[in-house]
């Protein structure tokens, strides 16, 4: 067989591992697509990481780096976000995976994570249409638009599920107060970045969209072969984000679909949802389980497509 591959992506609330494999002249296969939920971006003081979030990225770091040796990766490439950009010891952190476990990891900008998120997208789902993009993280989101395969125009906002829940959310269940508070200051952090393209298509990728996905149809877990492609509305959304709201921590872990480490960041991340449709003035988007780490390999490796895209 042909040459293995891998990308990773540490991002503030999960850490993932994607190898492929390329089974034909460039044509990669997924091997492996593995997801930790790991918060790095939990805890973040003006002093820097959490010791005990750096030690679980650690840890999800070690099971892939034997992952990868266990398939004869030949290259690796690997990029941290907005919690180890946002850190005041991000680079140490950085320096210290490098030296440790021999993965370069690089720390990206908003804008770059945009524009390999983009990508992943625009190779997986050609359009001829204008499209836009969300993809909702730990502690930032980011918003695209493109035409035909290109980004015109990007946004990397200072707000994610993790960051939103520690700043804003009160309670347990949620107090009201407190959702209102959050709707309203995403709004305003959303409105400037409107798109200026009638018609658009939009497309959510990351944890966020997966899991509610996950939930709407009730699967187990949010299985990439599953969702992919699945088309969300704002019509199954808004009941399901307004229950989650009304329920206490423990009660929504016991959900379908639900990864119970999300449990608490998934109310805060439905909100992040629910404002980017309203931005975009539609009423549905196409679930991708695609993101970063794909745009990582397709950036690089421009030769090579996946076979699983359309």
């Amino acid at each position: 067989m042909g040459r293995k591959l891998a990308s990773l992506d540490i991002g503030s609330n999960s850490t993932l591992c994607l190898i492929a494999e390329e089974v034909a002249p460039g044509v990669l296969s997924v091997v492996a697509d593995e997801t930790l939920i790991t918060g790095l971006g939990r805890g973040l003081t003006p002093r820097g990481l959490h010791p005990d979030a750096k030690a679980r990225v650690l840890e999800a770091l070690h099971a892939y780096r034997a992952l990868m040796d266990a398939h004869g990766v030949s290259a690796i490439l690997a990029a941290a976000t907005a919690a180890m950009r946002d850190a005041s010891d991000g680079e140490r952190f950085a320096r210290e995976i490098r030296e440790a476990l021999h993965i370069p990891v690089e720390i990206i900008s908003g804008e770059r994570e945009a524009e390999l998120t983009f990508l992943s997208i625009a190779r997986t789902f050609p359009r001829p249409h204008p499209i836009a993009v969300i993809d909702i993280g730990g502690r930032s989101t980011e918003l695209m638009y493109g035409w035909n395969g290109a980004l015109t125009s990007r946004a990397s906002l200072p707000i994610g599920s993790v960051s939103a829940t520690e700043e804003f959310l009160e309670g347990d269940p949620v107090t009201p107060e407190s959702v209102e508070r959050l709707r309203a200051h995403i709004r305003a952090l959303f409105a400037p970045h409107a798109p200026s393209e009638p018609g658009l298509e939009l497309f959510g990728v990351a944890a966020t969209v997966t899991t509610f996905a996950a939930m709407a149809w009730k699967l187990e877990a949010a299985d990439s072969g599953q969702l992919q492609g699945r088309v969300l509305t704002l019509e199954v959304l808004e009941p399901l984000l307004q229950e989650l709201i009304a329920q206490p921590v423990a009660r929504r872990s016991d959900r379908v679909g639900l990864d119970p480490k999300r449990a608490d960041v998934i109310v805060a991340g439905g909100l992040l949802l629910e404002a980017g449709l309203e931005v975009c003035g539609v009423d549905r988007l196409t679930v991708s389980s695609h993101g970063l780490r794909f745009g990582l390999l397709l950036e690089s490796f421009p030769e090579l497509a996946f076979q699983q895209d359309p």
